[in-house]
């Protein structure tokens, strides 16, 4: 399970993806007046950001959150 720093590290992973790739290529296609090249880039640059923030990296989980026991739990362990 990805905590909320892990989770806030893949969105910025996801905006620097598109960022670092779109960019460029949008300044490319609009120099080229072509739109392909732009939506190339869109679509790698969603194939990387897939690869990248879609799995349970380990560097998504290094602060765990501590969930309290639930109220069930503790009425069956004072019970007994």
């Amino acid at each position: 399970m990805v905590d909320y720093k892990g989770q806030a590290l893949a969105e910025r992973y996801l905006a620097l993806c598109f960022i670092v790739i779109c960019a460029p290529a949008w300044v490319y296609g609009y120099l080229q007046q072509d739109f392909k090249y732009p939506l190339y880039a869109w679509g790698a640059a969603t194939i990387v950001a897939a690869l990248v923030v879609l799995p349970n990296w380990g560097m998504y989980n290094r602060h765990p959150i501590k969930w309290l026991p639930s109220v069930k739990y503790k009425k069956k362990a004072k019970a007994n």
